[in-house]
């Protein structure tokens, strides 16, 4: 309850630094293609898809850059198929986030069409998860507790990438596609010396519109 009621407040407290500073703001939805490394034992692992969406904020600095916030739902996770006895058992691990990146945006090209990059943290509180398993032509789904299945709740990922954008009506319409380095361990056994490495992957696309405010 706790974590809840601190996560709510620092929402507030963006949502308020969004509609007080920002020049344009507006919607986000795509897709992250999410993976696992660390160990050799994930490297048998595959990416998963998953889904993403949220709101973004541009706050210009100067003509070409700019603070770039997000308030993001963004599902991460990983993959893993095995042949046992002859049968093919796919396992899908997706864990759901409340991610926040605070990114530096650079204007590459100005015009109608501007290209521009983008970089900076990602700070991601866990949610919830699943683990989806199919054997033999049967599926099960189980849920994922992070404190249960000792997984850390908290993920810090560098992030960068670019897109375009484009003049469409009263805003802007974007493509943004950017990659995540995880830097946080997810593994979050006691004692710390049984922990294994695992960190989290991704390469994420992205639409958007953003509307000027505030002009």
């Amino acid at each position: 309850m706790q974590k809840s009621m601190k996560l709510l407040t620092l929402l507030f407290l963006l949502a308020f630094t969004f509609n007080s500073y920002a020049q344009s703001i507006g919607p986000k939805a795509g897709i992250n293609i999410a993976s696992w490394a660390g160990d050799d034992i994930f490297d048998d692992y595959s990416s998963t898809i998953g889904l993403q969406f949220g709101a973004v904020a541009v706050i210009p600095v100067s003509d070409k850059f700019a603070i770039q916030p997000e308030l993001v739902y963004l599902q991460k996770g990983s993959s893993l198929e095995l042949d046992f006895l002859g049968d093919k058992i796919e396992t899908t691990n997706t864990l759901n986030y409340f991610e926040i990146p605070i990114l530096a945006r650079i204007t590459v090209t100005e015009g109608p069409t501007q290209v521009f990059i983008n970089a900076g943290p990602s700070i991601g509180f866990g949610l919830s998860g699943t683990v989806k398993s199919e054997a033999g032509g049967e599926e099960t789904e189980e849920d994922i507790d992070f404190d249960e299945a000792d997984l850390s709740s908290f993920d810090f990922c560098i992030a960068g990438g670019g897109g375009v954008l484009f003049e469409a009506g009263p805003g802007h319409f974007f493509v943004d596609v950017r990659y995540l380095l995880g830097l946080a361990g997810l593994d979050n056994t006691e004692p710390e010396e049984e922990q294994i490495d695992v960190f989290n992957r991704g390469l994420s696309a992205s639409v958007g519109f953003l509307f000027p405010i505030g002009q």
